[in-house]
């Protein structure tokens, strides 16, 4: 199946990590190294619950239950800029608003979508506004490669700009668990 034909969730991790916006940024990260992840959803304090759903419902003073997004690039940026991350919360640092994709949209939508907002992770919405799962640039490289493995011609046709050194290097990265990006 094609980047177009084929669902966000088909690739999409199903265990969206989340925090509420009153964690400090130390917490946070320790928490992204021991999942070994590269974004936290970040969510209203007063109704951070671990166990419940992520939701998009509106409360009455039309805020979203969600905050916004911590990824690398955000802590990044911040300890960059010589702040201390014991001392400061989620909601400081977060990208917001979050950008979201519906999981409806193909592996093609998500890729154009992440190029356009200039943006490496989607979390991936329900028909009920739920968070249901995250789709990054490297599942999307993964799918490419696996996709590659099986039918070169697919990949040829749904990147004819590539040559095959372009594939190849692709592949060589892929082979040694390493991203330049």
């Amino acid at each position: 199946m094609s980047m177009d034909q084929t669902s966000v969730t088909a690739i999409m991790a199903k265990n969206v990590e989340i925090a509420s916006d009153d964690q400090n940024i130390q917490n946070i990260c320790q928490k992204m190294y021991e999942k070994k992840i590269g974004s936290i959803i970040i969510v209203e304090e007063e109704l951070f619950n671990e166990s419940e759903n992520i939701s998009f419902e509106r409360k009455e003073d039309n805020l979203l239950y969600t905050a916004g997004i911590i990824t690398e690039r955000d802590i990044v940026r911040f300890l960059g800029s010589g702040s201390i991350l014991k001392f400061s919360l989620a909601g400081e640092i977060m990208s917001k608003p979050l950008i979201t994709i519906n999981s409806t949209n193909s592996i093609k939508d998500a890729l154009e979508y992440m190029n356009l907002k200039n943006i490496k992770r989607l979390p991936i919405l329900d028909s009920n506004d739920h968070i249901i799962g995250i789709i990054s640039f490297t599942d999307i490289v993964r799918y490419l490669i696996q996709t590659m493995n099986q039918s070169p011609l697919l990949i040829e046709n749904q990147f004819p700009l590539y040559d095959e050194s372009f594939i190849n290097k692709l592949n060589e990265i892929w082979s040694h668990d390493y991203l330049p990006f």
